[in-house]
């Protein structure tokens, strides 16, 4: 059994380990909680939360690892200002079709564009740059 639960405990998302810690952890009449801890290296208090979340009758959605809106806010969101400083930089190094005006290149690599963008204090990876261009040709 302890070989079996250590394989599963490994391969599970952190809130499937949880709630397979506190199924096995049920099991025992006495000490399964300890028990198991020790087994899956993990906190007593991570497995009272999984058991717990057995209790209720629904806690994240099954395709999720993490509840919605966690994270990191992107670059383009915080700094509401970085559209009008980009497009300026942009100005003076596109160039474009005379015959069609959809047609439109520019010779900054979105490297040079984010070193450009620093310039003008707003510290961006060429990721970000990536879906600024993306966003004007939209």
């Amino acid at each position: 059994m302890k070989n079996k639960c250590k394989k599963c405990s490994t391969v599970y998302p952190k809130k499937d380990k949880r709630l397979y810690a506190g199924v096995e952890a049920l099991k025992f009449p006495y000490g399964g909680i300890s028990y198991i801890a020790q087994l899956f290296s993990c906190s007593r208090n991570t497995i009272r939360r999984g058991i717990n979340e057995l209790k209720k009758k629904a806690t994240i959605p099954k395709k999720r690892d993490r509840k919605a809106g966690g994270g990191r806010k992107q670059a383009i969101k915080k700094q509401t200002d970085i559209n009008d400083v980009f497009l300026s930089i942009l100005k003076e190094h596109t160039a474009g079709d005379p015959m069609d005006e959809t047609k439109k290149w520019t010779n900054l690599t979105c490297a040079k564009i984010g070193s450009l963008l620093a310039e003008e204090g707003f510290k961006v990876s060429r990721n970000i740059v990536r879906k600024l261009l993306k966003r004007m040709i939209m």
